[in-house]
């Protein structure tokens, strides 16, 4: 049995980072957190510690990693490593609990209850060292893969179970010798507590300070990989939620164009700034080489003021019906921009051609969002205008991108737009609202969502709310599966 491949394996995948299309790990530094899991007995339990939850070894140890780590306490009372006893942790659902949470890192601290002879816990030195590598070798075959760290177990004072001679010894000169053989990470909690026996009340278990050492020690062996590890991490979740896949047709593109409602303008709460698996996004600033990133709110990335918009949740709900695919998002929109702003020959028409054209080298057009109108319903010679340089956009994309039957599909203007507004306003609004809801009829492969229902952000009655996005999203993606549905038929 050889576990120097364990760390390796995640190691390796930093090669990912030399594909065209890895997605920048700047962009992914707060992806996700590493996460340990703290296996052992009643002292990781924190068994005789005042305020358990908070003072335990692996309570203080989230303290001292902070944010990027994510630490739970995997201990149970009594626990052993040998198989013999009645609580051999292999066989206890605490390990089952750390099997199905699948750790990034792995802590192991036991061996405390093994050298335990008043239970008749010894097995000797041969036992505790099979069952031991026997339980390495179950942690490594779980699926993260995780690092695995060995702690030397914690001295015992005058215990009547004749446990500190058997640790000192027996049991931590084994941990010794099987980290050693397998090259694993050796922690010497032993060392770090030797001849500390004011912080041992019962002689046997730590106290809050003492799991502060416990927990201090620990934590010096992990922080200087944590850096490599995280970035690892994020490639890991690259690699299976937004690798891009090798054949075109599992990436289907959406190109979202128009002004303020398309780019988003809802409350971020703290969930949206989560990536959402199987979605990625060409952000509208970038630096250096244009490449998908995963697609988290905001979408669009141009303006502080941007923030949560319709396109991952229809994103979302289109992957209800396209199961097997991954969904690679375009935000073209500008807010308060005119559509003459949009149109051919404009600096946004020519950076969404540029966009599209790298999108399509990996997967296939879908789709065009549009919400746009406000700017044009301001006066009459806008809004009588705005008819004929909608139809002209829609020609224009579809005859540039080679794809003439291209969906294309609308959003209506709010409901709640045009409150409080003038009468020449109100009459744009409304030529505005019925060229929108016209198009299909009008223009072939296109379609119309109704924005019925829909409620404001605020007082200005321009944007909607988050709640009102994520049901447009839906919208938008129940009208495109009817026009494919058609188009099919």
């Amino acid at each position: 049995m050889k576990h120097t491949s364990i760390h390796m394996n995640k190691l390796s995948l930093i090669l990912l980072l030399i594909l065209p299309l890895s997605l920048g790990a700047k962009e992914n530094q707060n992806l996700t957190k590493v996460k340990v899991a703290c296996i052992g007995d009643s002292i990781t339990f924190g068994a005789k510690v005042q305020e358990r939850k908070n003072n335990s070894y692996p309570a203080q140890l989230q303290k001292i990693l902070g944010n990027g780590f994510s630490v739970r306490n995997f201990g149970r009372s009594g626990s052993t490593i040998q198989l013999k006893p009645k609580l051999s942790y292999p066989k206890l659902k605490q390990f089952s609990q750390v099997k199905e949470w699948a750790p990034d890192i792995i802590i192991i601290k036991l061996g405390t209850n093994d050298a335990n002879q008043s239970n008749h816990n010894w097995q000797g030195q041969d036992a505790f060292q099979k069952d031991y590598e026997t339980f390495i070798d179950s942690c490594s075959q779980l699926q993260s893969k995780p690092k695995i760290y060995l702690c030397t177990v914690a001295p015992s004072f005058n215990d009547p179970g004749n446990r500190e001679e058997i640790i000192t010894d027996n049991v931590n000169p084994t941990i010794k010798e099987i980290a050693s053989k397998h090259d694993l990470q050796l922690i010497d909690v032993f060392s770090a507590l030797r001849g500390k026996k004011e912080l041992f009340p019962d002689s046997l278990h730590p106290n809050a300070q003492g799991a502060k050492i416990i927990a201090q020690t620990v934590a010096e062996s992990i922080q200087p990989m944590s850096e490599n590890t995280h970035k690892n991490l994020v490639q890991s979740q690259q690699s299976s939620h937004w690798q891009i896949p090798s054949n075109k047709e599992k990436l289907h593109i959406i190109i979202t164009m128009g002004q303020s409602n398309m780019t988003g303008f809802g409350h971020i709460k703290e969930e949206d700034k989560k990536p959402v698996p199987n979605i990625v996004y060409l952000p509208t600033k970038y630096k250096g080489d244009l490449r998908f990133l995963p697609a988290k709110h905001p979408i669009n990335n141009r303006l502080k003021s941007h923030r949560f918009g319709l396109q991952i949740p229809f994103a979302i709900e289109y992957l209800k019906t396209n199961p097997d695919v991954k969904v690679a998002l375009i935000p073209l929109a500008w807010g308060g921009a005119k559509i003459q702003k949009l149109n051919k020959g404009t600096a946004v028409y020519n950076d969404a051609m540029e966009k599209i054209a790298f999108a399509k080298k990996f997967g296939t057009l879908k789709a065009v969002l549009w919400h746009q109108g406000e700017s044009d319903s301001v006066n009459d010679t806008l809004a009588s205008s705005y008819e004929g340089k909608l139809h002209q956009l829609i020609s224009d994309l579809r005859s540039d991108l080679n794809a003439p039957q291209l969906p294309f599909i609308v959003g209506n203007l709010a409901e709640f737009y045009g409150i409080g507004r003038n009468e020449s306003h109100l009459n744009g609004i409304k030529k505005i609202k019925s060229i929108l809801e016209d198009l299909p009829s009008n223009v072939p492969h296109t379609g119309f969502v109704s924005s019925s229902g829909l409620k404001s952000i605020d007082k200005h009655n321009v944007h909607f709310d988050r709640e009102s996005f994520i049901e447009f999203g839906k919208r938008y993606a129940r009208e495109l599966s009817h026009i494919t549905h058609k188009k099919s038929n």
